[in-house]
C-alpha cells in the first residue's frame, strides 16, 4: 500500500491567526521504521530561508514546547486519518519569543531533530516574524494527515494501532510483531473489524525498511506461517489486528463427484465451495438452493454490546437472524450481525408498553399492548426510520381489543400479511394485507379466519422449502375434528389441514416456535423438542433424548443441549444431517465456563453466550456448504462443484508472504 503525509500549522496569538503548510521532513521516517514516537515538542526558530524534505534541524533553533496530543482519528473506515498535537503557551511563558520558522521535533530535545518544519509567510509569500509579546497566550497546532491509496481496505477498521504508530502516537516501547491465519472469510472490499483469532498460532513477523533513491520509504512486514490451511492472514501490533488479508486464491479446481442425498432432502458438499450444479438424469436441479454452515467455532467478537445486557434482558431476533433487538435501562437497542461484527442500529423507538418487535430484512415492527398497537420502521443507513401507517381499511385496527399474538410475514414482491389473534372469547384470527405505498405502511385489506378457538400461531419466513407462512392453530372441542391448523400463505391463499399434527404440536407443549424451516414444539418430557417441516408435514424427533432443554437456530442449523447430569452440561450440534445430528468439533471452546452459562441466543453465523453477569459472542466457521431443497430423498445426483484452492491445505505446502508499506514524498 502506498502512503503519504502532509501536515498543518495553525497559530493563534492575541487577534491574529497564522496558517502554514509542510514540509514533511525524511526524518519522520527514520521513526516509521522503527515504528517509533515523534513529535513530543515543538521547536521554534528565527532563521531565514529555504527549508527543505532532507533538513534535518531548524535553521536557528531558540526555543522549544511540549506538545500534547489535542485528537487523531486511527479508524481507515471514518474519513481522513490525522492526528493533532497542540500547546497551549500561557502569558508568562516565552515572553519575548520572536520566531520565523516551528516544527515538530522526536522525543530528545537535545538532539534538535525535527519531523516537519514550516517558515512564516505573509499573504505575498514573505517570510515574516510572530512575536509573543508578553502578557500574550499563544495556541499552536499541528496536523498531520495520513493519506492512503486504495489499499486502505485491508487495514482493519477500529482504532488501529498500526496507523497510530505511523502518525507517532503508539508509544516509545518496542513494538511487537506477529502474523497468524484466521476463519474470517468476508471479501477484500472494506476494512473490516478484526479481533484476534482464537486459539491462533502467532508466528514471528520481520520489519525490515529501505529509502529509495527517489527518497520514499518501504517498510516490508514479512512472515512464515509454515504449514496449515489460510484462508485469512492477519498481521497483529502488540497483539492488536492491524492488517488483514483475505487469501482468495485464482486456483480453484472443478470436479464431477456422485452424491446420495439425505433423508432430508440435502447433499453437503463439503468446504470452500465457490459454485456448484446439481442434475438428475440428465435434468438440472433448478430449486435447489446453497447455504453455508459450521462443525466448528471461529473468533470472539470482543466487547460485542455496549449496554447492559444480559441473559435476563427482553431480547427478540429477527426472523432472518440478522439482527437482535434488547430492551435494557429503559432503551431499545437494536444490532445487526454485518462482517462479523455486531453494529448498533440507531433509533428512538419508545421501550414502553413493547410487547414484541418483529424484524426482517431492512423492516421492523414494533408491536405495543396500548393504541396505536403497532408502529413501522425501515433501516435506512443504519437507522431505524418510523413510516407512517395507513390502516383506514381495516377500521377495527386501532380499537380497544388486546392482541393476543402477532405474526408477520412477507412475499417477494413486498407485500406483506400479518395474523393477529384477537382477545375475544374465541380468539378470533384476523388477516392483514398491506404494503409499502409511496413510503406509508398502507393496508390493502383486512379479513377474519376461517377459524375459531385459536390456541397458538406460529409463522414461517422464506424458507428452502416453502414460501412465507402464517398458521392459526385451532382446539374447537365442539368440533368433530378439534386440532386443525388455518395455513396463510403470503400469496394470499388459505388452507385449513392437518388435524393430527396441530394436535401433536399443541399437546403438552411448553412453547411453540416458527423457524425458517420448520415449527418446533419444546416438551416437558422426552424426547423434549419435536420438529415440523413445511410444505412436506411430517414429525421428526432428534435422536438425542438426554437433553432437557434446547435451543435451535432459526436457520434450523444448529442445536444446542442442556443436560442434568452430564459433563459437559451443554453440546452443540450441526443438524444439517437431520438424521444424524452432528456435534462440533471439539465442542464449546474450553475458556468458556459452562457452568456460569445460562441462555443462548443464534444471530446468523454468531452465537451469544449469556451469563448472568455479561455476554460474549463467537463466530462459527461456516465453511462447509449444504444444498438444499433437491426433489428426492436418498437419490443420487451428478454435483459439479468448483472449490478453492486454499494455501497452505497440502501438506508439503507453507504459507509465506509480506506486506510492503511504501511512503512516498
Amino acid at each position: 500500500m502506498q502512503i503519504s503525509l502532509h501536515n498543518k500549522y495553525e497559530i493563534t496569538i492575541g487577534d491574529s491567526n497564522y496558517t502554514a503548510y509542510n514540509t514533511i521532513t525524511h526524518n519522520i521516517y527514520d521513526q516509521i521504521k522503527t515504528l517509533s514516537e515523534y513529535g513530543k515538542y515543538f521547536a521554534f526558530g528565527n532563521g531565514i530561508g529555504d527549508i527543505n524534505y532532507n533538513s534535518n534541524s531548524m535553521i536557528n533553533r531558540i526555543a522549544t514546547y511540549d506538545s500534547q496530543i489535542e485528537e487523531y482519528n486511527i479508524d481507515p473506515t471514518k474519513g481522513t486519518l490525522y492526528i493533532k498535537r497542540c500547546a497551549s503557551i500561557d502569558e508568562n511563558s516565552l515572553s519575548g519569543l520572536s520566531f520565523t520558522e516551528i516544527g515538530l521535533g522526536v522525543i530528545n530535545k537535545d538532539d534538535g531533530k525535527i519531523v516537519s518544519h514550516v517558515k512564516i509567510l505573509n499573504q505575498s509569500g514573505e517570510q515574516v516574524s510572530i512575536v509573543k509579546k508578553p502578557g500574550q497566550t499563544m495556541f499552536v497546532r499541528a496536523t498531520i494527515y495520513l493519506e492512503i491509496d486504495e489499499s486502505k481496505k485491508y487495514l482493519t477498521a477500529g482504532d488501529n494501532l498500526l496507523i497510530k504508530a505511523i502518525l507517532g502516537a503508539a508509544g516509545s516501547s518496542e513494538h511487537v510483531l506477529k502474523a497468524t491465519r484466521g476463519y474470517n472469510l468476508v471479501d477484500n472490499t472494506d476494512s473490516i473489524y478484526r479481533n484476534i483469532p482464537r486459539d491462533a498460532d502467532l508466528f514471528d513477523c520481520t520489519l525490515t525498511a529501505t529509502t529509495n533513491q527517489d527518497n520514499s520509504t518501504e517498510l516490508n512486514f514479512s512472515y512464515d506461517l509454515s504449514n496449515g490451511e489460510t484462508p485469512e492472514i492477519i498481521l497483529l501490533l502488540d497483539g492488536s489486528p492491524v492488517c488483514r488479508y483475505r487469501v482468495s486464491s485464482n486456483n480453484s479446481t472443478t470436479d464431477l463427484e456422485v452424491l446420495t442425498s439425505q433423508t432430508n432432502n440435502t447433499l453437503d458438499l463439503g468446504k470452500f465451495v465457490t459454485a456448484a450444479s446439481i442434475s438428475k438424469d440428465s435434468q438440472t436441479v433448478d430449486q435447489c438452493k446453497f447455504n453455508l454452515y459450521a462443525k466448528e467455532f471461529s473468533d470472539y467478537i470482543a466487547n460485542p454490546f455496549d449496554a447492559n445486557i444480559t441473559a435476563s434482558t427482553t431480547r427478540f431476533v429477527s426472523k432472518d437472524s440478522s439482527k437482535v433487538a434488547f430492551i435494557a435501562d429503559g432503551t431499545v437497542y437494536i444490532y445487526l450481525n454485518q462482517a462479523y461484527q455486531l453494529k448498533q442500529i440507531a433509533n428512538n423507538i419508545s421501550s414502553t408498553n413493547i410487547k414484541n418487535i418483529i424484524m426482517f430484512e431492512d423492516n421492523i415492527f414494533v408491536i405495543y399492548s396500548v393504541s396505536p398497537y403497532i408502529k413501522v420502521y425501515k433501516i435506512e443507513n443504519m437507522t431505524a426510520v418510523e413510516k407512517s401507517v395507513d390502516f383506514s381499511v381495516y377500521e377495527n385496527f386501532d380499537n380497544s381489543y388486546d392482541w393476543q399474538d402477532v405474526h408477520i410475514i412477507n412475499d417477494n414482491n413486498g407485500n406483506f400479511t400479518l395474523g393477529i389473534i384477537l382477545n375475544e372469547i374465541n380468539h378470533n384470527p384476523v388477516i392483514v394485507k398491506a404494503k409499502f405505498i409511496d413510503n406509508i405502511f398502507t393496508v390493502i385489506s383486512a379479513t377474519s379466519g376461517k377459524s375459531d378457538y385459536i390456541v397458538n400461531m406460529f409463522s414461517l419466513y422464506k424458507n428452502n422449502f416453502c414460501s412465507s407462512m402464517i398458521g392459526f392453530i385451532t382446539n374447537n372441542y365442539n368440533s368433530p375434528s378439534p386440532y386443525k391448523i388455518e395455513q396463510v400463505w403470503a400469496d394470499g391463499t388459505t388452507e385449513i389441514t392437518n388435524e393430527v399434527f396441530a394436535y401433536l404440536m399443541v399437546n403438552d407443549t411448553a412453547k411453540l416456535e416458527g423457524k425458517s424451516r420448520a415449527v418446533i414444539a419444546k416438551k416437558p418430557a422426552k424426547p423434549y423438542i419435536w420438529l415440523f417441516y413445511y410444505p412436506r408435514v411430517f414429525r421428526y424427533s432428534i435422536s438425542l433424548t438426554e437433553g432437557v432443554e434446547n435451543w435451535v437456530s432459526t436457520s434450523l442449523k444448529y442445536l444446542i443441549q442442556k443436560y442434568q447430569d452430564q459433563s459437559p452440561k451443554y453440546k452443540i450440534y450441526s443438524l444439517t444431517n437431520y438424521d444424524n445430528p452432528e456435534e462440533f468439533v471439539n465442542g464449546f471452546p474450553s475458556d468458556i465456563d459452562l457452568n456460569d452459562v445460562t441462555d443462548f441466543e443464534f444471530l446468523d453465523d454468531t452465537l451469544l453466550i449469556f451469563s448472568a453477569s455479561s455476554v460474549k459472542a463467537i463466530n462459527l466457521k461456516q465453511i462447509y456448504t449444504i444444498a438444499e431443497n433437491l426433489p428426492e430423498a436418498n437419490a443420487e445426483y451428478n454435483c459439479t462443484i468448483s472449490r478453492e484452492v486454499i494455501y497452505g491445505s497440502s501438506n508439503e505446502e507453507g504459507v509465506q508472504g509480506s506486506v510492503k508499506v511504501v511512503f512516498t514524498v
